[in-house]
């Protein structure tokens, strides 16, 4: 008789919608269970759906091949602790946990594709990757600050010397294309959001970092995504029926936040070291995050389709600041 099986319910269920989310094509992830504990696949159909509990060895041995955290799953039967996931991905020496970290995220997006009445909603203190992924240089930055930031001065990093994984950043480019079939989307953001990178930059090239040239590659591809954004805020859609709103605050957020909200998906994330994400799909989390998010909406000023004298002024702002570099 078996007396290491997971009993508690909650748990179980935890685990179960925890590995359908990293893998939710069902075939693949019976093959792939087959796989990891050498049993047949009716025997991993079996636990799927609930006729046999997975043994706690098997849960652990699972939990050890997908990158799950057995604390992300006792964690989330606690009211007062919710569970989030930190997704590091080295965008430098990537290797095949980091490809599927990327795509994994980029299918959750997808899946809220052709869904009506999804949601994408981010507050910020930074330009988001759903906007710059598109600008060579821009993403080459926040990868070179975050090396610079990773490596903690114990190596010189010049920007010069940074090379993204191309799998990687081939990948990554999906977003932005992918992130706009979203029925609505809305930005709010720290008005400070290109002082920060400038200031950076201007930090970076001060240290001899960034050369000359760099700095005014990087000038020129602020300027281009300021007028695509701009471009954006006037029309107040990414496409036909894809609505999009920029929101500007005078609140300074310390990170950003961010939700989706489809129905397959409901996910609240969290921005941390520069280029990383902390990830959570429990319910009372994404509640928590989209409810202050929506608080934070009504507080502040939309530049995006009205709003033309604030939005002028807004935009004029920014092309001063970026004209600094």
């Amino acid at each position: 008789m078996k007396t290491d099986i997971l009993k508690t319910d909650t748990l179980y269920d935890n685990f179960l919608n925890t590995i359908k989310e990293k893998i939710p094509q069902k075939s693949v992830l019976a093959s792939t269970l087959s796989q990891i504990l050498n049993i047949e696949k009716e025997a991993v159909y079996r636990r799927l759906r609930r006729e046999v509990p997975f043994t706690f060895a098997e849960v652990a041995i699972i939990a050890h091949y997908l990158g799950i955290s057995i604390d992300f799953i006792v964690g989330s039967v606690s009211h007062r602790s919710r569970p989030f996931n930190l997704k590091i991905i080295d965008f430098i020496d990537s290797e095949e946990v980091d490809f599927e970290m990327s795509e994994h995220f980029l299918n959750i997006i997808d899946s809220t594709k052709e869904v009506e009445n999804t949601e994408h909603a981010s507050a910020l203190n930074m330009i988001p990757a759903s906007l710059y992924l598109n600008y060579d240089h821009i993403l080459r930055f926040y990868i070179f600050k975050w090396k610079y930031q990773y490596e903690n001065g114990n190596s010189l990093v010049r920007f010069r010397d940074i090379h993204p994984s191309e799998q990687l950043i081939t990948t990554m480019k999906q977003t932005p294309s992918i992130a706009r079939h979203a029925t609505n989307t809305f930005y709010i953001w720290d008005d400070r959001i290109f002082e920060a990178i400038v200031s950076d930059i201007i930090y970076f090239h001060t240290i001899r970092l960034i050369t000359d040239e760099e700095k005014a590659q990087l000038k020129k591809d602020l300027l281009l995504l300021l007028e695509e954004i701009e471009h954006l805020a006037v029309t107040g859609e990414f496409a036909p029926g894809k609505k999009v709103q920029f929101y500007i605050t005078n609140v300074h957020f310390e990170t950003s936040y961010a939700y989706i909200d489809g129905i397959r998906h409901k996910m609240s994330i969290i921005k941390a070291f520069t280029m990383n994400e902390v990830i959570s799909t429990d319910l009372v989390a994404f509640e928590l995050v989209k409810k202050w998010m929506q608080s934070m909406k009504r507080t502040s000023t939309l530049i995006s389709e009205s709003g033309e004298m604030q939005r002028t002024l807004f935009f004029n702002k920014q092309r001063e600041i970026i004209d600094q570099l």
